[in-house]
């Protein structure tokens, strides 16, 4: 999952900007309070914030940007969905109307796989705010999941036009495209999301996949190569790149990559490395050359 603190910015805005209104005093500490929590927050001082939010709410239960934070927080951070559904309904039950607070809902929900109440949660958003692409890709996400082909394909690519900068999306459509055996059309969305997104590892793999199925090994090992690049703490990476030079025959480079796969890290780190034997047997074979099997003579199992 995603998890950004890009909202942040806007949710201690939306905070502050009851202190401008002539609100009560109480109105007015709640705020301050919550903007502390923002403040605690942003230092990842995350049980402090929720403190700062809990006292920001008994100043004003109404605070509806202070619980959708509190939210958030028991959501991205804290992964307890119980409790951030508690703070959501608080906000819906002062503003029926929180559009962030839908979106939240409805990201929520998609993860519980309740695509029921997660759609009409998204659906909501998306009609306060037609512009909103995270709600275009969650809602092509539940489309694509009731093999409704046509309008995930709509939606995914509304989200890529309000979002080109999230790549998530790109791989959705390029991952329905190969469902639908368009490799050709999901190979031109993953090299326009790389080219939108040139810091991105998982499109570069994606794409390098896709390439290793098409019998193209030597360019898949050129993504993956630059994919470590983005990514080095990846080390399944190495193995990919080593795997994707066997095939493309370059046995230099392969026992490269295989080896340093192979080898203990040297901060002493214990890793796991699920292609352990496929690598130590790619390797060997490697090493040894191409091996001369004497073909069977007819007959010469009766000698």
């Amino acid at each position: 999952m995603i998890q950004s603190r890009t909202w942040l910015a806007r949710v201690a805005l939306a905070l502050v900007i009851p202190l401008l209104a002539g609100c009560d005093l109480n109105q007015q500490e709640s705020v301050k309070i919550a903007n502390q929590g923002v403040r605690a927050l942003n230092a990842g001082e995350i049980e402090t914030a929720l403190g700062l939010l809990k006292r920001a709410l008994r100043k004003n239960p109404k605070n509806a940007n202070a619980a959708n934070l509190m939210g958030q927080i028991y959501f991205h951070d804290l992964r307890d969905h119980e409790e951030a559904m508690k703070a959501f309904r608080v906000v819906l039950e002062s503003n029926p109307d929180h559009l962030d607070t839908h979106y939240q809902i409805g990201w929520l929900r998609f993860e519980q796989e309740k695509l029921e109440e997660a759609e009409v949660h998204l659906r909501k958003c998306l009609s306060m705010d037609p512009e909103h692409g995270n709600c275009s890709y969650f809602l092509g996400c539940i489309e694509h999941q009731k093999a409704n082909r046509k309008r995930a394909n709509d939606l995914y690519r509304a989200a890529i036009r309000m979002e080109p900068r999230k790549v998530r999306s790109f791989l959705a459509l390029a991952d329905l495209y190969q469902e639908a055996g368009a490799t050709e059309e999901a190979r031109a969305v993953l090299e326009e999301g790389i080219r939108l997104n040139p810091d991105s590892g998982s499109a570069r793999m994606t794409l390098g996949q896709l390439l290793m199925e098409r019998g193209e090994p030597s360019k898949a090992a050129q993504l993956f190569l630059e994919a470590t690049q983005l990514a080095p703490d990846e080390h399944e990476l190495l193995f990919a790149v080593g795997a994707a030079y066997v095939q493309s025959q370059d046995k230099k480079s392969a026992q490269h990559f295989l080896s340093r796969y192979l080898a203990a890290p040297r901060d002493g780190r214990q890793l796991e490395r699920p292609n352990k034997v496929v690598a130590e047997i790619l390797l060997e074979n490697l090493r040894k050359g191409p091996r001369y099997v004497r073909p069977v003579i007819k007959g010469e199992d009766a000698k």
